[in-house]
């Protein structure tokens, strides 16, 4: 009996390891097995920074502060790894976030601040700043990081001009953000605006010369406030961004972005065109049911019926141009568009309609 169940477990061993075999000899497994170690070491800067390793944050942390005296910090930040260098940001983030507890407390929380600063100031290079630039955007607005970019930006400046450094990325030149403004300004996005239409820029170009996420906290607020900016040269091309914040922003603050569009008065046509199609797409006309209609001026929702019938109809004579240029000559008139199927669109004037087919054109 007593060897029956030796061998017993020995054929249920001996059963997990092969399976424990065929699971390691399964196509692909070393290579994500090998992956997983590699983000788990050498961590993307976005990755670090929204869940920064705590252990890793704390070593640094003991190692800056076991220093005596701040003139020794400037060995100690030559003699920091790339990894260490990377945790900068991401530990001055913890610090500005986390609170103190007591004087003495808050005292060693300023003095590791002004450390990491020292640090900053001698290890300033491109990756830092990429770090630095990450975690401003993550953790916006916060004061901390927002200094120590700025002086960041400050001294890679100098360099750029003294070539004493080449900021080249892969493809180009990094683009610093200080360029247009400098982070710990008062009113930074407003300023950053300002910048980008001294210089021409559009929205998107803003947003990808100078690397910024769409989705973090400064992004959403950067591309919010620059499409309710005076600044139309940032409204080319934004057309999808524009819906694209009009379906994460809360009801309030959807109203207050439309509004602001329609009061507009210098905005191209063709640019008009556009951002009225993501309106469309997302409300449908004044007529629908979509609740935010009724908190808009009448004014606003007639201009954009108005378009909706003029858009239906250039759309429905894509094939006759010049049949869309009589109808739209006209459009004060009209007073409802309608399709009858896919092919013909019924046209109301005030004492006759007209059934304007694709099919037969003619008639």
């Amino acid at each position: 009996m007593m060897t029956t169940v030796n061998r017993s477990d020995q054929r249920t061993k001996a059963w997990f390891d092969c399976e424990s075999d065929a699971e390691s000899r399964a196509p692909g497994s070393q290579l994500r097995a090998g992956l997983d170690a590699v983000r788990d070491y050498l961590p993307l800067p976005a990755e670090q920074i929204k869940q920064p390793d705590h252990n890793r944050l704390a070593d640094l942390s003991a190692k800056i502060g076991a220093v005596e005296k701040n003139q020794q910090i400037i060995p100690l930040a030559l003699s920091l790894s790339s990894r260490e260098l990377n945790l900068i940001f991401p530990l001055l983030a913890t610090l500005a976030k986390t609170p103190a507890s007591g004087r003495a407390a808050a005292r060693q929380s300023a003095a590791l601040i002004d450390r990491l600063l020292l640090i900053v100031r001698e290890r300033a290079c491109p990756s830092l700043y990429t770090s630095g630039w990450l975690a401003f955007q993550i953790h916006y607005p916060n004061r901390t990081i927002a200094r120590a970019l700025t002086l960041l930006c400050r001294i890679l400046e100098i360099r750029l001009q003294t070539g004493a450094v080449p900021l080249q990325s892969t493809t180009d030149r990094i683009h610093l953000i200080s360029q247009l403004a400098y982070p710990d300004t008062r009113q930074f996005i407003i300023r950053l605006i300002r910048g980008a239409g001294e210089a021409a820029l559009t929205l998107p170009q803003l947003l990808t010369m100078y690397a910024v996420d769409q989705d973090s906290p400064f992004g959403v607020a950067l591309i919010a406030k620059s499409l309710i900016s005076e600044n139309t040269s940032l409204l080319q091309g934004a057309h999808m961004l524009f819906g694209q914040t009009l379906r994460r922003l809360p009801p309030d603050h959807q109203i207050i972005l439309l509004r602001h569009f329609f009061s507009r008065k210098d905005i191209p046509d063709s640019v008009r065109n556009r951002y009225h199609q993501q309106i469309y797409r997302i409300y449908g006309q004044p007529d629908d049911a979509d609740p935010i209609w009724s908190r808009l001026k009448q004014k606003d929702r007639q201009a954009f019926q108005h378009w909706v019938r003029e858009a239906t109809i250039g759309s429905h004579c894509r094939q006759r141009p010049d049949k869309a240029r009589l109808y739209l000559k006209y459009s004060q008139f009209i007073q409802t568009v309608e399709h009858w199927d896919q092919d013909t669109l019924l046209i109301h004037f005030p004492d006759f309609l007209i059934a304007d087919s694709r099919i037969r054109p003619d008639q």
